[in-house]
């Protein structure tokens, strides 16, 4: 709209400023290229002449004729080229033509794209290391299986959920006969093999999982088939520099298996990764600062990876951003510049720096996670998801959640009584079944929009069940206890009236009785006498020798409390006057075990006045943790925000403090600084906080910590190490009011505050 002066037979530019700029209308002729006529209005198009290119002019097979003379390996012969092609004819259009019609793709593809990615899958598996000898006499064979692995991975590999994908695996095995996949499960479960040269069970690569006690609950990742299947094809796809898009509800695990394959290629691929999170907030300009930091400059006007190493930007919630006026997300079309490479103009992707000139952009891939589009994810335009393999990771099936918890727990239960150790099977079942009811039956409406239940609020449950030792656990009716305990601090905490939590209670009570054997009287256990665990029984005890365990006498919680708030009043210089009622003291036991945990962040939502921050000032006190908070004095802005952030982050991270972070919704003068604890909760730290030479200070204040944890001194693991430092020992503890429509909107902006903290819902006294 802006240039119709310009494409006017005058050929003025109007600037905002108010300046006019005359362009020489002999020499200049405009060219755009765009998807569709969306934002232009009449004026613009009846300056211009436009032509309509359908997609169906090029068709698909022109590039794959180019790729196939261009790029197969040297000395492949022109009779396996054209075999390879045939393959091609014979199932790329019938398979399209099939997926189209009958699966669903919770972000489409475009043809074009998925047949790319066929290429370059394909391209990556055939090689001699991978089995593909070309003077084998068995090559056609060979080269047939990973055709038709890569077809089931690029074709099928965005088809939405398990029974798209078992859909979709019957029809390869119905229509085509050129190699056929074992009979049992679905095409997706199988690999080629390069000794055997037949198709295998993933379930042969995937690690044995050892149960480490010493290892941090945050840190356990369970080997399943899903980890090693997308974290192989992922790997395969940065072979030949092309980015994966992992695509999946929230808790499936896309980030943890997009890190975990990172890891482990590291070595292998030479890789750089680091990760960059986006939320509704996110901008080009931050997005750009966050690149340069990790760009090194090879040369003039080249800029990007180490020389021999490949940098991998993991691009987390990569649809979050907010659309601008004209419907493109600003940090998009910047990762889009980055990676285009406008064939016949550049030959790399390229971005602007500060002073306006061109960098080209080189070894660099980027690869991202998000989720469908709704609840404040955007649709991305296909012009930046086409550079992208895209995989759809549908929800783990009953079995390999059974596997990953029956593991983790199995593990924890070894050195217990053969009663409690029986119990396993029962915890595993019932807690699945416990969180697939309440996901089914109490959905999100306006007024409930956090009733969003994903897989991160399972873990939570067994993560509370790992905290209680063995000495604590003297029989099977505390053990009980103690997992009815963790489900209802987990989910029904969160719930927001009377009704909606009586009705949890009584699943709670009846799955104890059917799969427990334990029989309790629902007055007596989930209103007289709420069962309750907690770690501070014993006043003036710290770090190790803090036991959780179960609260058997009620009756002398208050006085307990009292003796904390005189210790606390005398200690502080603003005195609290509480009154402990059986309400306040359920808040602070809640309030105590989320913040004993790593990781642990509690999001406090009531009426203001409800007792939220002081009963987490006494809760920190309780644990003796610092706790933190802003004060807002007249002309508080970004600037002082940040220099607070920095204060806090070297208390948790540099100096190895355990810190409680309370804030308010009061206290959002501006909705940025959301997105910095948006940040905090995702990623345990905010983009460009600290300087250079800030950073260098804090490199050189955590070497020792570092080290002492058996880390290499270099500069970059010693940064991860403080990340990681801030991760656990900072517990973010927001306090909000549920009145308006701020909250609602918030919670849908900035999807990690409902996702990376536990919900504790205060009704009224």
């Amino acid at each position: 709209e802006n240039m119709n002066t310009v494409l006017d037979d005058n050929r003025t530019l109007c600037l905002p400023n108010g300046e006019r700029i005359k362009l020489n209308g002999k020499t200049m002729r405009m060219l755009f290229e765009v998807e569709d006529c969306a934002v232009a209005s009449p004026a613009t198009v009846s300056r211009l002449g436009v032509v309509w290119n359908p997609p169906e002019a090029l068709g698909w097979r022109p590039p794959v004729v180019t790729w196939v003379n261009k790029y197969s390996p040297a000395g492949m012969s022109d009779e396996l080229k054209d075999a390879l092609l045939a393959l091609f004819d014979e199932c790329v259009p019938k398979t399209h033509h099939w997926a189209v019609r009958n699966t669903h793709e919770a972000i489409p593809s475009m043809q074009n794209n998925l047949i790319r990615s066929l290429c370059l899958l394909f391209q990556s598996l055939f090689t001699a290391e991978k089995g593909a000898n070309l003077d084998a006499p068995d090559i056609l064979d060979v080269m047939k299986k990973q055709f038709m692995f890569a077809l089931v991975w690029s074709l099928g590999g965005n088809v939405d959920g398990n029974e798209g994908k078992e859909k979709f695996s019957e029809f390869i095995r119905d229509n085509f006969n050129i190699a056929r996949f074992p009979n049992s499960g679905v095409v997706y479960d199988y690999f080629f093999d390069a000794e055997s040269r037949e198709f295998k069970p993933w379930e042969e690569k995937t690690r044995v999982f050892e149960y480490n006690r010493e290892m941090k609950f945050s840190d356990i990742l369970v080997p399943t088939k899903d980890t090693t299947r997308y974290s192989f094809v992922m790997a395969s796809n940065l072979e030949v520099m092309r980015g994966s898009l992992y695509i999946g509800d929230t808790g499936t695990g896309k980030s943890v298996i997009m890190a975990d394959g990172l890891w482990n290629s590291t070595e292998e691929l030479s890789l750089v990764p680091f990760t960059i999170n986006f939320s509704a907030q996110t901008s080009a300009g931050r997005t750009q600062e966050q690149l340069e930091t990790r760009f090194e400059k090879r040369r003039k006007g080249v800029i990007g990876a180490p020389i021999n190493k490949k940098l991998v930007c993991f691009i987390d919630d990569v649809n979050m951003p907010a659309r601008e006026e004209y419907g493109a997300q600003p940090p998009v079309e910047l990762l889009r510049l980055c990676t285009d490479t406008l064939e016949y103009y550049r030959l790399a992707g390229g971005i602007w720096d500060k002073k306006k000139l061109w960098n080209d952009v080189v070894d660099t891939v980027f690869v991202g996670a998000c989720g469908p589009p709704g609840g404040g994810r955007n649709i991305v335009t296909a012009r930046f998801f086409r550079f992208f393999s895209m995989l759809n990771i549908s929800p783990p099936s009953q079995a390999v959640l059974k596997v990953i918890f029956s593991s983790i727990l199995d593990g924890h239960l070894s050195t217990f009584q053969p009663d409690i150790k029986l119990l396993g099977k029962a915890t595993v079942d019932s807690s699945i079944e416990i969180y697939e009811k309440i996901s089914a039956e109490m959905l999100p409406t306006p007024a409930k929009s956090h009733y969003t239940f994903n897989l991160r609020d399972l873990s939570k449950v067994f993560q509370g069940i790992l905290s209680l030792g063995e000495p604590q656990c003297g029989s099977t009716s505390i053990f009980a206890r103690l997992w009815a305990h963790e489900c209802m601090r987990v989910f029904q905490d969160r719930l927001i009236d009377a009704a909606d939590k009586e009705q949890f209670a009584k699943w709670v009570q009846e799955t104890l009785k059917r799969r427990f054997s334990y029989d309790c009287d629902f007055e007596e256990t989930f209103v007289k006498k709420p069962i309750l665990f907690g770690d501070y029984l014993k006043m003036g005890v710290t770090g190790e020798d803090r036991i959780y365990e179960a609260i058997p006498d009620h009756d002398k919680l208050p006085k307990l409390m009292d003796a904390y708030l005189d210790d606390y009043n005398n200690a502080s210089s603003k005195a609290m006057d509480l009154v402990f009622f059986m309400d306040a003291i359920e808040h602070i036991s809640r309030l105590a075990r989320i913040i004993r945990s790593p990781r642990g962040n509690a999001m406090l939502v009531g009426l203001g006045g409800s007792g939220k921050q002081s009963l987490t000032r006494l809760s920190a006190f309780m644990a003796e943790f610092k706790c933190f908070q802003i004060e807002l004095a007249r002309g508080y802005g970004v600037n002082e925000f940040h220099e607070d952030l920095k204060s806090l982050l070297m208390q948790a991270g540099a100096e190895n403090k355990q810190t409680v972070f309370l804030f308010n919704d009061t206290q959002i003068i501006k909705e940025s600084f959301l997105e910095d604890i948006n940040n905090l909760l995702n990623a345990g730290e905010v983009p460009d906080l600290f300087a250079a030479d800030e950073m260098n200070k804090i490199v050189e204040l955590v070497r020792p910590l570092a080290k002492a944890a058996g880390k290499l001194e270099i500069k970059d693991i010693i940064i991860q190490h403080f990340v990681q430092l801030v991760r656990e020992n900072l517990h973010i503890v927001l306090a909000f009011s549920p009145v308006g429509d701020a909250f609602r909107n918030r919670l849908r902006m900035f999807p990690s505050l409902v996702n990376c903290c536990t919900i504790d819902w205060f009704t009224p006294w």
